[in-house]
């Protein structure tokens, strides 16, 4: 099974303390944004790609329609909001929806994410890693939940058939990954320096 992508990455990115978009801060001097779009470009559970970009982050709307990639507008009110938006305006189809700023996402993560999916026989999946790998790497939660028992953190990457966007309650699977890589995200300077370091 492909699944579509939807690359969220309209969040300007304020809590860094940069004047930049946070799509554009390179990471060993590639933008954050183009690492994730690369990884899926490699991964055969991948079809089309999608980013979806806002009032806040014009630059990196730029830099993407230059290099050819599939654009769409939301109005930056809010994550889940902009991605509910987007999948409508995508019509139908399973979605992989990851945040840009995955630095480390490799195209053997989202496989397995896709079959966990495929697997678990529910409209929607989360990906979730247990809060110890995020504080080991001085990464420091915004959120954490329970899944079986155990602390977790959202990791950025979700799957949802398009289909059920709308839908009031959508029944959810948690796929709980060990693997560091999903636990490197970044939303504040702290986070940059902590990803430099371990990268």
């Amino acid at each position: 099974m492909r699944l579509r992508a939807l690359v969220m990455a309209g969040g300007r990115g304020s809590r860094l303390g940069m004047d930049l978009e946070k799509p554009l801060l390179k990471i060993r001097g590639v933008p954050l944004i183009m690492r994730v779009l690369s990884a899926l470009e490699a991964s055969p559970s991948v079809g089309d790609i999608h980013v979806a970009v806002s009032r806040r982050t014009p630059r990196t709307k730029a830099h993407l329609l230059s290099a050819g990639y599939c654009i769409l507008d939301t109005p930056g009110i809010g994550y889940h909001e902009d991605m509910r938006r987007s999948v409508k305006e995508l019509g139908g189809g399973r979605f992989l929806v990851v945040s840009a700023d995955l630095p480390a996402l490799v195209p053997r993560i989202i496989d397995e994410v896709a079959i966990a999916y495929a697997k678990a026989g529910k409209p929607s999946l989360t990906v979730v890693a247990p809060v110890g790998l995020f504080l080991e790497r001085g990464i420091k939660p915004t959120y954490t939940m329970v899944v079986s028992g155990e602390e977790v953190v959202p990791a950025g990457i979700n799957v949802i058939d398009g289909s059920r966007i709308d839908d009031g309650y959508i029944d959810e699977a948690f796929l709980v990954m060990r693997d560091p890589r999903v636990c490197i995200n970044i939303n504040t300077a702290d986070d940059l320096a902590a990803v430099e370091r371990g990268l």
